[in-house]
């Protein structure tokens, strides 16, 4: 999901997401995918975001969340 702000729309692929940052998260759901882990994360304001990661993490764990790449897409009229 994208978060919204006025007039626009943050868009975030999972690549750009990675732990380490300023923004805290619940993990929701974590799944093996060979390599890496494919995470869903509740931020605090409630949106999801999906992220990629080698490190193991499980459901209820706590992570503070970067975003290293995004694109600010102004919403038509």
């Amino acid at each position: 999901r994208a978060p919204r702000g006025p007039g626009a729309v943050l868009l975030v692929r999972p690549e750009a997401v990675a732990p380490g940052g300023p923004f805290p998260a619940r993990v929701e759901h974590a799944l093996y995918r060979g390599g890496h882990y494919e995470v869903i994360a509740r931020l605090s304001d409630g949106q999801s975001v999906t992220l990629r990661t080698s490190v193991r993490v499980a459901p209820g764990e706590r992570l503070d969340l970067a975003v290293n790449d995004a694109w600010l897409v102004p919403e038509p009229d």
